[in-house]
């Protein structure tokens, strides 16, 4: 669980601080699917289910992860499909611009809420 406290500092090096307030627990949750792999001049979705439910839907976030070298790459984009955003999960849509096949990206997330 992650905590944010805030501390109000004065002094040169801010050697004099107070506590101010404890701001309520910052809820988040991350992963990396396996491997995806995408058909040329196609889009697919993958569906993600968090671990733990939220209380609230939280803000969702996604990236590619690979090591690949294909120079066409960059016509993979990894992206949430906020509609589909629950407390119980999300979609994430992979669209593949390429003429090519062949890319099996992974997908990293970070959901959370504060």
């Amino acid at each position: 669980d992650i905590y944010a406290i805030l501390f109000k500092c004065t002094g040169f090096f801010g050697n004099d601080c107070t506590h101010i307030e404890v701001i309520d627990e910052i809820e988040e949750q991350s992963g990396t699917t396996g491997a995806v792999e995408i058909a040329a001049n196609s889009t697919q979705t993958v569906a993600v289910v968090f671990k733990k439910p939220f209380n609230i839907i939280p803000t969702v976030v996604c990236t590619l992860k690979s090591g690949s070298n294909i120079a066409t790459y960059g016509d993979l984009t990894a992206f949430v499909d906020y509609a589909s955003v629950t407390k119980n999960g999300f979609t994430i849509k992979l669209s593949n611009a390429c003429t090519t096949s062949g890319a099996k990206p992974s997908i990293s997330w970070i959901a959370t809420v504060s």
